[in-house]
């Protein structure tokens, strides 16, 4: 018996094939009845070439029976060959290519995906051993700015008088992303149309591209400011900006800060922890410049929020997450260990006598 389902059914590469198509075109739609993005489609498109090497390395052609109308003993069988199959490929996965949690755990997320499709979209019988197929999960850590160090980019005047053309661009677009909380694809695409003058208040009023849902904020003074200061621009407020070239300027913005602490990368390899080392040989960790990106800006207006007292849910409210999400619990988390530092700090004080005049 062959240890892989590769002797009946329809070739797998071919009926992904198909499920990329859809997925291109539209007629497969997302959770939310929406169109993919091509950022998601990147990510099948990457697991396609994790099943071509599979494929490749052990010499087989994947098939996918999806008559599964057998006999109970069939059934077993069949399953216990895509079991081998799940055992093999997260072996290949993290031993041969070196991948961890959070990627492995994107691409079975992804490959059960597909034979959902192909069982609820496409009326295959495929049978349901793909449930079995578990997902890891590793928590990526939040990398985000403190309520100092975002006074620091907002308030500091001297240290903006520092800074070339170029990084005040940067900072500017930084300290606005971090007060509004909008995903960096928002944020680039702000037109004068987002934003709206009710008396002496400005509004930004805009839909979350992603989620659909839309949020109405009232800006702060230094948001106003940065929004004079670019509006003569005919469309988006801010000029086009690569978001790879976008990140290496944060960094260099970070290091003029003086943020060159150092800040571990920690990730999962099969559920172990590990660090992940800016120079491998010399385990040198990352500074907290190093790690920092476009992403921060949102992470730090959520967790400034909280951490400034906010209601969760007027925060979720501005953030775009539904009350169950996942991602914003992890917000959360970060924002409670960083108040329950700040209070371990406080205690510290009193018990040293070290108290403001």
């Amino acid at each position: 018996m062959s240890r892989y389902p590769t002797n009946k059914g329809r070739n797998l590469l071919r009926l992904y094939d198909q499920f990329l198509q859809a997925t291109r075109e539209g007629t497969r739609l997302g959770q939310k009845f929406q169109r993919l993005k091509p950022r998601s489609i990147k990510n099948y498109l990457y697991l396609r070439h994790q099943l071509v090497a599979f494929c490749e390395k052990r010499r087989i052609k994947l098939r996918v029976n999806t008559n599964s109308s057998e006999s109970f003993r069939n059934k077993q069988k069949e399953r216990k060959r895509w079991l081998n199959f799940y055992t093999d490929f997260l072996s290949f996965l993290y031993d041969e290519k070196d991948l961890l949690d959070c990627y492995v755990g994107n691409l079975i997320k992804l490959f059960r995906t597909f034979f959902n499709y192909l069982k609820t979209d496409q009326g295959y019988s495929v049978g349901d051993f793909y449930k079995l197929f578990t997902i890891p999960k590793d928590e990526i850590q939040v990398v985000a700015i403190t309520p100092e160090q975002f006074r620091l980019l907002a308030y500091n005047r001297r240290f903006a008088a520092s800074l070339p053309g170029s990084l005040a661009l940067v900072k500017d677009m930084f300290v606005f992303g971090c007060t509004v909380g909008l995903r960096v694809s928002d944020l680039l695409n702000l037109t004068h149309e987002d934003f709206s003058l009710v008396g002496r208040q400005m509004l930004l009023i805009k839909d979350h591209a992603k989620t659909g849902t839309r949020v109405m904020i009232r800006l702060p003074h230094h948001a106003r400011c940065i929004i004079a200061k670019y509006w003569r621009r005919k469309s988006l407020l801010f000029p086009p900006n690569n978001n790879a070239r976008f990140n290496r300027e944060i960094k260099k913005l970070a290091e003029a800060a003086g943020w060159t602490y150092p800040s571990p990368k920690r990730r999962k390899r099969k559920g172990e922890n590990i660090v992940i080392y800016k120079d491998p040989g010399k385990q040198e960790n990352y500074r907290f410049c190093d790690i920092i990106s476009s992403h921060t800006m949102r992470r730090s207006a959520i967790t400034i929020m909280l951490n400034m007292g906010m209601k969760e849910h007027l925060v979720r409210q501005i953030s775009g997450h539904s009350h169950n999400s996942h991602s914003f619990h992890r917000y959360i988390a970060y924002s409670e260990a960083l108040m329950n530092e700040e209070l371990k700090n406080v205690h510290n004080n009193i018990r040293r006598r070290r108290f403001h005049a």
